[in-house]
């Protein structure tokens, strides 16, 4: 599931409901705690609009991590040095 920082969430009025996880590892190696969950969030890239489910997670940023199932649906390629998010949709 893709990932959203709770201070993101309350930025964007996004509303989440209670989640049965209680935390997750994050790509730190650190125990975060899942707030909640948000389901089926409209998310609009360029021209290309999707829904997405997200696990909210406490942090001091505001961060949104997308899962690799949807870089692999939409064959997305990610050029760091760019700054660019290639996909198909």
């Amino acid at each position: 599931m893709s990932i959203v920082t709770k201070l993101l969430a309350q930025v964007l009025g996004l509303k989440w409901q209670s989640s049965d996880r209680k935390d997750i590892i994050a790509v730190d190696g650190k125990s975060q705690v899942v707030v909640g969950v948000i389901v089926n969030t409209s998310v609009v890239i360029a021209n290309a609009q999707t829904h997405i489910p997200f696990q909210v997670i406490n942090s001091s940023s505001k961060i949104l991590l997308l899962e690799m199932d949807w870089l692999d649906k939409y064959k997305a390629d990610v050029f760091s040095n760019t700054k660019k998010l290639r996909f198909k949709y």
